[in-house]
């Protein structure tokens, strides 16, 4: 509400700090983000950068390099494309029927209230999950949040909400080798998920024989490997 009422009072351009302007104007979005670089991202970035005793390792969101960011970028957005995003509309109408089916059977009948914010926060989870990696975590089928999922990724941004304005203590606090060794970070739960996928993805392939083509519909993780398989030029 701080920022609103800064805007309200002093206009679309504010500088909130010495190295940080607010703009509230929809007609600088296409100046601030244009498709060619031209504003770099700042150190506010590097509270979400994934860390590990090894170190960090680069992701398109938190990459501060314009030309890290294209190499990572350029192999992949063409899935990202209107016409390529289409063909995940059945993995979106596969979670859509397990959410109307749970609301009909929950709630219709009884007519009990629910909240649902919750629900739908269910569906936007469970929905990522099968577009990327063809499988539920149970959410919608449960109606609560499954080991604690959810729950990681409110606890991660509470962490790292002070360091994206503060990003010095971002090493002192979080990526360095004493910390690694000392704390698991608050977003491994998340990353893991994702690895395990990976691995089992990787391990159908190789023991059997099951590769992205005899899939009946390729999810993300089919199509990222396909193109990591073809494209050396791509970080491991």
């Amino acid at each position: 509400m701080s920022y609103q009422k800064a805007h309200e009072h002093y206009g679309d351009l504010v500088r909130m700090g010495p190295n940080m302007m607010s703009v509230s104007d929809p007609a600088a979005i296409p100046v601030v983000y244009p498709m060619q670089p031209e504003f770099l991202k700042s150190k506010f970035y590097d509270a979400f950068i994934p860390y590990s005793k090894t170190g960090s390792f680069p992701a398109i969101f938190t990459t501060q390099d314009e030309n890290q960011h294209k190499q990572l970028k350029s192999p992949i957005a063409s899935l990202y494309s209107l016409s390529n995003a289409i063909t995940f509309e059945s993995f979106v109408d596969e979670v859509l029927d397990v959410l109307c089916h749970q609301l009909d059977e929950r709630f219709v009948s009884s007519e009990a209230t629910f909240d649902l914010a919750d629900w739908l926060q269910y569906f936007s989870f469970e929905v990522m999950g099968t577009m990327t990696f063809s499988k539920r975590c149970g959410f919608l089928e449960t109606g609560r949040d499954v080991n604690g999922i959810l729950a990681t990724v409110w606890n991660f941004m509470l962490t790292v909400a002070p360091t994206t304005q503060i990003p010095v203590f971002d090493k002192l606090w979080h990526k360095n080798a004493l910390m690694a060794r000392l704390k698991k970070s608050s977003g491994n739960a998340i990353l893991k998920i994702a690895a395990d996928s990976i691995a089992e993805r990787k391990k159908q392939q190789t023991t059997n024989k099951v590769g992205s083509k005899d899939m009946k519909q390729k999810d993300f993780l089919a199509r990222f490997l396909e193109i990591e398989s073809t494209n050396q030029s791509i970080p491991p």
